[in-house]
């Protein structure tokens, strides 16, 4: 696998833990992060990771890669490096391989264009970059007032970015907002440039436009597709238009690939999950009962979207709900089957919207978490890693064997340091009261009040730690993956 624009090598890392003998390639312009990624990697024990500093446009490889990621850049980059990146794709892809290339888009970056526009030429240009985008908030505020009292009309067009802005990370907005270059493109654009490649658009990692299909109401879908003919390129765009879409994950391959399978650019070619019954899924849904304001309904935790309270619905959450591991789609038919509520079609679209919603784990065999034993051990990598993140935090960070990020507490971040196979979870008391009596750790009761260790019973402790032992586990920590 290949990532162009590596960075620190924060995306290939946890994919380098979980696949020890997948071999990776990192290349970013930045010599800096480059050696800061290449000293993480080796105080991880990480071995099957390259980083190289070089510039994409002069770079060559030996081999080719299964997988190429390309994930914010290709938008903030000139013509010349966009080029290069495809060029690379084009020449380093293996045969049946994909890449994924990420990028803003039209129409949802012409309104952010403004704003941009107006951060840039109203901030002082000689102020540092965090200084600047205080100053540009301010600005966003001032003429927000204005134009809610004398433009009503463009104050609703304008608020929402106005007032989206200032509630981002501040790194995040000096790349989208001050960086030399921003191109957002058309999809329509972005397929042009491939075609000057031999490369050929798939889908979207999130939201393809198959998936609106569930939106439209009776047969306007179908209408759409009538009207536009059926192109891929021109039905995705037109829901590009009715989402304000901003931003794309696109999965690319060669055009050969779909040549070789028939495959045109009528839509309905790619509105078919090939395997779908062998599929694993998981998704995290919690039910939430009616209110005054608001009908019962299930919500997809990672984005919040909701599917109503249906008895159908309902049979398909729960289930989801209490299976913890990745579901086979197959199993969860034939469990559907014993319900009188079970509509194969609807459930077939219910599971695909899921999918199509982002923020599913698919794999194609079960996966189980390790636990642990009586001297927890978690896998050496994964010990080393939490500890490099909780001293370098703006390096890297954490996340689950979903690839789920994950904001670890202190207290579970510190645990993990004694995790290496020579204490028992009397011994981990023992440790947490020592660290508690010099200070080193503090803990607080449910209102918030400092605890002192006489007031700390030992099967408190046990508590403590045995709750971030299993949260550990289920994070995927203690699976040795060879």
């Amino acid at each position: 696998m290949l990532e162009i624009g590596c960075s620190f090598g924060g995306n290939l890392l946890p994919f380098a833990i979980r696949h020890p003998n997948s071999q990776l390639v990192g290349i970013d312009l930045s010599e800096y992060q480059i050696n800061i990624g290449q000293q993480m990697m080796e105080q991880v024990g990480v071995k099957n990771v390259e980083l190289v500093a070089a510039d994409i446009s002069q770079v060559s490889f030996n081999i080719k890669f299964d997988y190429i990621i390309c994930h914010g850049v290709f938008s903030w980059v000139p013509e010349a490096v966009r080029h290069a990146i495809l060029k690379t794709i084009q020449e380093y892809l293996s045969p049946n391989g994909i890449a994924h290339i990420s990028y803003n888009t039209y129409p949802g970056w012409k309104i952010r264009d403004v704003a941009k526009e107006l951060m840039c030429f109203g901030s002082n240009p000689n102020l540092s970059s965090l200084e600047r985008i205080d100053q540009s908030f301010e600005l966003l505020k001032f003429t927000s007032s204005i134009l809610q009292r004398k433009n009503a009309d463009l104050y609703k067009v304008l608020s929402h970015s106005f007032q989206e802005i200032p509630d981002k990370d501040k790194f995040y907005v000096a790349h989208e907002y001050f960086e030399d270059f921003n191109q957002p493109f058309y999809f329509r654009e972005f397929i042009s440039q491939l075609e000057a490649y031999h490369l050929a658009y798939l889908t979207d990692s999130s939201f393809p436009a198959i998936y609106s299909d569930v939106h439209f109401e009776h047969d306007e879908y179908e209408k759409v597709c009538a009207y536009f003919d059926y192109r891929l390129e021109a039905v995705e765009q037109f829901i590009d238009f009715l989402n304000n879409r901003s931003f794309r994950h696109s999965i690319i391959t060669h055009q050969q690939n779909l040549a070789d399978k028939g495959i045109t650019n009528n839509i309905s070619q790619y509105n078919h999950c090939h395997h779908f019954y062998d599929i694993y899924f998981r998704t995290d849904v919690r039910y939430s009962p009616a209110t005054d304001d608001k009908e019962a309904h299930w919500q997809l935790l990672d984005i919040g979207a909701e599917i109503s309270d249906t008895p159908l619905n309902n049979l398909l959450c729960t289930y989801l709900q209490e299976h913890n591991n990745p579901c086979k789609i197959g199993d969860i038919c034939e469990y559907a089957k014993k319900f009188p509520e079970y509509d194969e079609t609807e459930l077939y679209k219910l599971i695909l919207s899921i999918i199509y919603s982002n923020h599913v784990y698919l794999c194609f065999e079960p996966e189980t978490s390790t636990g642990y034993d009586s001297k927890p051990k978690l896998f050496e990598p994964y010990r080393k890693l939490i500890e490099l993140v909780r001293y370098n935090p703006n390096v890297t960070g954490l996340s689950n064997r979903y690839y789920q990020v994950l904001n670890l507490d202190f207290l579970p971040q510190y645990i993990a340091q004694f995790l290496d196979g020579t204490r028992t979870v009397k011994d981990l008391i023992k440790q947490l009261r020592e660290d508690i009596e010099n200070n080193t750790i503090i803990l607080h009761d449910e209102n918030g009040n400092e605890l002192s260790n006489k007031k700390i019973k030992d099967k408190d402790l046990k508590e403590v730690i045995v709750r971030q032992l299993d949260a550990l586990k289920e994070y995927g920590y203690f699976t040795e993956y060879k």
